[in-house]
């Protein structure tokens, strides 16, 4: 959770302060919480899918609900549980080029993250309308 925590806290930091929004806790929540639903809901349904080329029935509205009730899980999370101010006392005082650091690779874990997850359902999409083999077994 620590690596969700501290994009929610770079992506609220950046909102907030950077680009002036009012509203900086809505858009980390909702990146936390599409990487989240990505990672943990669409790559082992997209990956189960390749390897076992075993097509699941799954509906839109199942995935939307999911990921509404991860939000909400992740909006209580970040407002009751652990807020923006206990996560800038932890991170504010960074030095700068540990913080450099730390931006780049969380810009590359959510680039790695949603890449990886619409790779996947390309892959995926293929397959199942016959334009590509299946990568592993028959």
């Amino acid at each position: 959770m620590k690596i969700f925590d501290y994009i929610y806290y770079r992506v609220f930091f950046t909102y907030k302060n950077k680009w002036k929004d009012d509203t900086p806790g809505a858009y980390a929540t909702s990146l936390v919480t599409l990487m989240q639903s990505m990672l943990f809901i669409m790559t082992p349904y997209f990956s189960y899918e390749l390897i076992t080329n075993t097509k699941i029935e799954i509906t839109k509205i199942s995935i939307l609900i999911g990921f509404i009730i991860l939000f909400f899980l992740n909006l209580y999370r970040y407002q009751k549980v652990i807020n923006f101010k206990s996560l800038s006392e932890k991170w504010d005082n960074e030095d700068k080029t540990i913080r450099k650091r730390k931006g780049i690779f969380t810009i590359v874990i959510i680039v790695l993250v949603v890449g990886g997850t619409l790779t996947l359902a390309t892959i995926g999409g293929k397959i199942n309308t016959g334009k590509m083999k299946p990568l592993f077994l028959n």
